[in-house]
């Protein structure tokens, strides 16, 4: 994983916090990478970044601090295909008892699954089956990460039904697309999410350059969070960046 900010004026980058230091040492510089702490006169930023997985990148989101201003992936809504992805994630709230219990049911009613994959379901004793060649099953718990499942259909009809104990959606398979479709159920970021996947595996490798706007107070937080197709994160050490 490669981040890096460009400026189109000289900043400073100081070698330690000067918040903490003020008599750390400075550079002036019109490149930083992950980690740095810099002042710009700028109002705009160019975000370089190189992404190489072990496992398809499902998706990049580039962050500010908790906004994320572009998600980016390695195909568009012209390549999707019949795989289909549920998800599940979130806590009852911060610290111990934060356990979240899902229990949930998901039903076709004019297709039928053809595969059937499992995502993030360390737990061997949690349920998360295919039931019968139209129903998925699942038991399980969540603390703040997310898992689930995907699917392959021999069609592209009829409707997705998920029940679950935080609640239900139901959408019809043409409106699973690109974007996620989502039903946010409360405590600390606790949702269920669907969305259509290419039918073969994604790309290993993301490169973009994209401009960045920068706020004109406070700290901006540029880095980037990284999911693959398997269900694994990586994020970056984020760039601060105050303006001067």
């Amino acid at each position: 994983m490669d981040v890096n900010l460009c400026f189109d004026q000289d900043s400073v980058l100081f070698e330690r916090n000067p918040a903490g230091r003020p008599d750390t040492r400075r550079h002036t510089v019109r490149e930083v990478m992950m980690g740095d702490i810099v002042t710009t006169p700028s109002d705009t930023a160019r975000l370089s970044l190189d992404v190489r997985a072990p496992k398809g990148i499902e998706r990049i989101e580039v962050r500010n601090g908790k906004q994320v201003f572009k998600t980016l992936r390695p195909y568009a809504e012209p390549d999707l295909g019949n795989r289909i992805r549920v998800l599940w994630s979130g806590a009852e709230y911060r610290g111990r008892g934060r356990n979240t219990t899902w229990n949930g049911l998901a039903t076709l009613s004019e297709a039928s699954i053809t595969r059937f994959v499992t995502i993030n379901k360390w737990n061997p004793d949690s349920l998360l089956q295919q039931r019968n060649s139209d129903q998925v099953i699942w038991r399980t718990i969540t603390t703040g990460n997310y898992m689930g499942f995907d699917i392959q259909t021999d069609g592209y009809a009829g409707d997705l039904k998920i029940t679950t104990n935080h609640g239900d959606i139901v959408m019809p398979f043409a409106e699973i697309q690109l974007e996620d479709q989502r039903l946010d159920a409360g405590g600390q970021e606790r949702q269920i999410k669907m969305f259509r996947l290419l039918d073969a595996s994604l790309a290993r490798r993301i490169s973009h350059e994209m401009e960045v706007d920068l706020h004109q107070h406070g700290d901006n937080q540029i880095w980037i969070a990284v999911y693959t197709e398997d269900g694994y994160q990586a994020w970056s050490s984020p760039i601060y960046v105050c303006r001067d």
